[in-house]
């Protein structure tokens, strides 16, 4: 207004002081992040030097080849680090080769930890676990891992591809009933002759397996077909009829 300055040269400071205040901004977001960042690596480093509890025995023992399939667990007990609540407690069962077996319960009954701990991704307190006639612990995991393959409900999606992101576990968890049906129909087909285990919530799905075993607080409770444990009138038949009861008027 005096005079001093050309709108130029107004222009030209104005656009000199957003482009300070914008650096600076972004120097402050730039610490920020850099923080976050870091205490992300302290979690990394702390993974990087956990000592696996899970190991290869010193002499470890050769799986038959091919593996049959036969799974037998022998009174299992297993509690999780930071606790002493008992998530399988004294579980016997025995699984034939090329048996399809379904694993049904409530919430928190054992049913993943079941599959868990026969990947050995732990080893149980008390009991064994055998395949083809072979304690589990005394193989070299890698050597038991390359013979099954599991899939898990705790989903995480990795920077691979999509095909490797289905491959390393998609769970059925979020899938609609159709989807569903037509995932456990390709896989009863792609387990043909192979020995398999799966957890389901739909009874519709369950049914179709050669057994069940039914879970209750850490325990085996019930096992044997569809139509035996119906008749059994127990805690299946309750919970199929409860679920039953909702597709009927």
């Amino acid at each position: 207004m005096a005079g001093r300055l050309t709108l130029g040269d107004l222009t030209l400071y104005a656009q000199a002081t957003n482009s300070v205040q914008n650096g600076i901004q972004q120097v402050f977001s730039s610490f920020s992040t850099l923080y976050e960042n870091a205490l992300y690596m302290d979690n990394l480093d702390e993974l990087l030097a956990t000592v696996p509890v899970v190991v290869a025995p010193a002499e470890p023992v050769a799986l038959p080849s091919p593996v049959r399939g036969h799974i037998v667990f022998e009174h299992v007990a297993f509690h999780y680090p930071g606790t002493e609540i008992r998530v399988l407690d004294d579980v016997s069962a025995e699984i034939h080769p090329g048996e399809t077996v379904a694993l049904v319960g409530r919430n928190g009954a054992g049913k993943s930890t079941f599959v868990k701990l026969f990947c050995r991704l732990y080893d149980p307190d008390e009991g064994r676990i055998l395949l083809d006639g072979i304690d589990i612990a005394t193989v070299d995991p890698a050597w038991l891992r390359a013979a099954i393959g599991g899939m898990f409900q705790d989903f995480v999606t990795y920077q691979a591809t999509a095909g490797e992101n289905i491959g390393l576990g998609e769970p059925t968890s979020a899938l609609d009933a159709q989807a569903e049906y037509e995932l456990f129909a390709r896989l009863r087909s792609l387990a043909e002759g192979r020995t398999a285990v799966f957890i389901s919530h739909r009874f519709s799905t369950v049914r179709k397996a050669d057994r069940i075993f039914l879970f209750h607080e850490g325990r085996l409770a019930e096992e044997g077909t569809h139509a035996e444990l119906m008749r059994l009138e127990g805690r299946y038949a309750e919970l199929f009829t409860l679920q039953a009861f909702a597709y009927v008027d």
